[in-house]
Parts: C-alpha cells; sequence; structure tokens
C-alpha cells in the first residue's frame, strides 16, 4: 500500500456511529456504535482518530436480524444440522456531555481539552 491509498478499517462499518440514544423525554443521553463491547470492556472511552473522548461504553446490545436458519448441510462431504440465528451486536455509550453534567454535579473536577 502506498501513502495514495486511503487507509480503513478492515470491516465497513467498524467503530461508527449508528444511532443516537434517547431519554424517555427524547433528548439524547447516549449513542450507539456498530462495534459491539466486549466483556470488561464496559467503562471504556469511545474516542475519535484524534483521541477525542465522546463517551464511555456502558453495554451491549442484540439486534435480532430474523436470519433463522434451520437446514441440513453438506460440508466436506459430511452431511451436517444447522441451526443458528444471527444478531447484529451493537455498543451502547453514554455521551460526554451526560457524563461532564454528572460530574460537574457532584464537584468532581477533570480536564478538559
Amino acid at each position: 500500500m502506498d501513502e495514495r491509498t486511503p487507509k480503513s478499517s478492515e470491516f465497513p462499518i467498524d467503530g461508527m456511529v449508528t444511532r443516537h440514544l434517547l431519554g424517555p423525554r427524547g433528548s439524547v443521553f447516549g449513542f450507539e456504535m456498530s462495534t459491539p463491547g466486549l466483556r470488561g470492556q464496559s467503562g471504556g472511552p469511545a474516542f475519535d482518530p484524534d483521541t477525542k473522548v465522546w463517551g464511555v461504553q456502558y453495554g451491549t446490545n442484540h439486534l435480532d436480524l430474523d436470519f433463522d436458519v434451520d437446514q441440513e448441510v453438506y460440508r466436506s462431504g459430511i452431511k451436517k444440522k444447522v441451526k443458528d440465528s444471527a444478531f447484529l451486536h451493537v455498543g451502547h455509550c453514554v455521551h460526554v456531555d451526560i457524563l461532564k453534567a454528572f460530574m460537574t454535579q457532584h464537584g468532581v473536577k477533570f480536564p478538559e481539552a
């Protein structure tokens, strides 16, 4: 790859914000990411390429795609029963403005760039 070739993620939807998460009154409290969180990643930052923190991950949602499979297939000449359901796993993050408001309300000092 030379410098003219754009650098991009191995996966076309890796790390994209897919939607805003709304609270009961319709205000944005967080965002959903195209990449799921793995066990132990809750509390980790969601940041952009310039290292600006936009939020903190708090969980993963599993969206049922309704692509259920229940069939017999042949793999390497061997008949095999396949049963599976497809899910899209997305990460949920609390928006940084919510975190800053919470810390300010509770007297927690924090640096800002």
